[in-house]
């Protein structure tokens, strides 16, 4: 039987693991700190201080009352120190900002804010506020390091420690790594099987074809698929102005890649180009057209808020098609029959689904007035010691609020090869706790898809059930090639802002135009590209390109 963390942990502090050498090229500069791979991280008690943005969820951040503080304080031999922010980030964030503009000290460590923000966390690095954490990266991460090695990206040369690298040069943050696979694939839709099964259609295992997606369209516009007695109240294909909900830029996906939808950015081979540049992109809109002009999609779907779009799926008698959306969880009754669609094929076979990729997040930083910065270093480390820790982080104390998986349970992404790893007992999230710091933590890296693993209980009115369907079908559809990250500077953000802003507007505006017939995209294609082209596009993306490239150079 596996054992508690805390038992794992009192075994190990007991036997007292060897101590690996130093790397090469570094000294440690405080006598209290242990050598890497060596717990706990110091070797008299000390105390920092951590100032984060206060969870109202959250009872008690204290030793000996919350466990995700008690374990890491027994771990490392450090007693934390907490300085409680407004709840409130924009209120938090302007008191930060004014305690670093004023030069006022700050607490050891920084967890939180808009420090994930590459030119607000190097700006206070510039400012003299954080400290670059360069000599200790590849020598005090001894455990961070070898969990990194094991991600899937790192496996295959990506270097994710340049994804909060700034523009100076300094890491001013330290790279935490946590994710879930359906926010690999967050751009969904969502099929009602039994109208599927009521035209006597077969849902396909892989991306259905265009002509198979047009027919189960038709199909619900003309019959009473519901079987409520009434032929007419049945709607094709719907979306609506939430996460996820363009039902266009779900189309689009048929004929042309949309990395994120407002920089409409593509990338093939390193080099950045604009998807509304596209002959797919005009090809897709013109077939959006010709579904609008044949009744399969209503003119609110471009316009309707997410309230109404739910209440739509979310009806006592089904009368929706398809839905577009980033999530099921708000369907209701009605969620088992809504079976995710991964992507269409494009008339010449393309598919592509949309894919975000999920950096790594580098808001953990260590501040001025720090008098044990590398001991504050080795605690993020030491967040890697158990790979289980991770779980702690999001799900909360093991053996209370979940426990590892029996042999044999099932998981939710088997089909994936990623058996379950967890049970959840009681969700401890968004509710009243003790068990975590709601989401808060210092330098974790989920190298193997833990936060996803946990185990199925049949039941299919669980959005994460639904998720991880979806997720298994869509992964097939991952693009070659994606946008990872883009770091821009300051200047770059403040003298671009209002041109990319400018754009986006008028070319999802545009895109509504021609998918309605408002506007002939054959007869107005070419003023449209002069449009864009005089708002100034082409010198945007010629930032873009010189920013991404700035942000992947060695």
């Amino acid at each position: 039987m596996k054992k508690s963390l805390s038992v794992i942990l009192a075994l190990c502090l007991a036997l007292m693991m060897a101590v690996p050498a130093l790397a090469d090229g570094y000294t440690l500069q405080d006598p209290n700190v242990t050598a890497p791979g060596e717990i706990p991280v110091v070797k008299e008690k000390i105390t920092l201080s951590i100032g984060i943005t206060q969870d109202s969820n959250t009872l008690s951040y204290e030793y000996g009352e919350n466990y995700m503080t008690t374990y890491l304080e027994d771990l490392t031999g450090i007693h934390l120190e907490w300085v409680l922010y407004p709840a409130t980030g924009s209120d938090a964030n302007s008191k930060l900002r004014l305690q670093v503009s004023g030069g006022e000290e700050l607490p050891d460590i920084l967890e939180g804010f808009d420090l994930d923000t590459d030119s607000v966390r190097e700006a206070y690095g510039q400012a003299g506020a954080l400290i670059p954490l360069n000599d200790y990266i590849g020598t005090l991460d001894y455990y961070h390091s070898q969990a990194l090695a094991k991600v899937p990206e790192v496996i295959e040369g990506q270097d994710m420690w340049k994804l909060g690298r700034s523009l100076d040069g300094n890491y001013y943050g330290m790279l935490r790594l946590y994710r879930t696979l359906p926010n690999f694939y967050s751009a969904r839709a969502w099929i009602n099987r039994d109208f599927v099964a009521a035209l006597g259609m077969e849902m396909p295992e892989e991306a259905p074809t265009q002509e198979w997606f047009v027919e189960f369209l038709r199909g619900v516009r003309d019959n009473d698929v519901n079987g409520n007695g009434d032929p007419n109240d049945e709607v094709p294909l719907v979306g609506g102005t939430g996460w996820q909900q363009n039902v266009l830029y779900w189309i689009l996906k048929q004929y042309t890649y949309m990395n994120y939808a407002d920089s409409f950015l593509q990338i093939e081979d390193g080099k950045l180009s604009n998807a509304y540049t596209k002959e797919g992109f005009k090809e897709g809109l013109k077939f959006a057209r010709s579904l609008y002009e044949e009744g399969l999609i209503p003119d609110y779907a471009f316009t309707q808020d997410n309230a109404s779009y739910v209440a739509m799926i979310a009806a006592e008698t089904p009368f929706v098609g398809i839905g577009v959306s980033g999530s099921c969880s708000a369907f209701g009754a009605n969620m088992p029959i809504m079976d995710p669609i991964p992507v269409v094929q494009g008339p010449d076979g393309y598919a592509v689904c949309g894919y975000f990729s999920q950096n790594p997040n580098f808001e953990q930083c260590i501040t001025k007035d720090c008098e044990h910065p590398e001991a504050a270093f080795r605690m993020f480390d030491a967040e890697n010691y158990e790979k289980d820790f991770i779980l702690v982080q999001r799900w909360g104390e093991p053996g209370v609020d979940w426990v590892l998986a029996e042999e044999g349970s099932r998981g939710m992404y088997d089909e994936m090869g990623l058996p379950g790893y967890f049970t959840v007992l009681q969700s401890v999230w968004g509710v009243p706790q003790k068990s975590h710091w709601a989401g808060k933590f210092l330098g974790g890296v989920d190298y193997d898809n833990l936060n996803s693993r946990f185990t199925w209980d049949g039941n299919e009115a669980n959005n994460e059930y639904k998720n991880a369907l979806a997720v298994a079908k869509q992964v097939n559809y991952k693009p070659d090639e994606y946008i990872v990250k883009i770091i821009y500077s300051v200047e770059e953000q403040e003298d671009w802002a209002n041109t990319r802003a400018a754009i986006a507007t008028y070319v999802k505006q545009s895109m509504a135009e021609f998918a309605t017939g408002v506007r002939d995209i054959d007869a107005e294609w070419d003023s449209f590209q002069e449009a864009i082209k005089g708002m100034g596009s082409e010198e945007l993306l010629a930032m873009d390109q010189a920013a991404y490239e700035r942000t992947m150079a060695d």
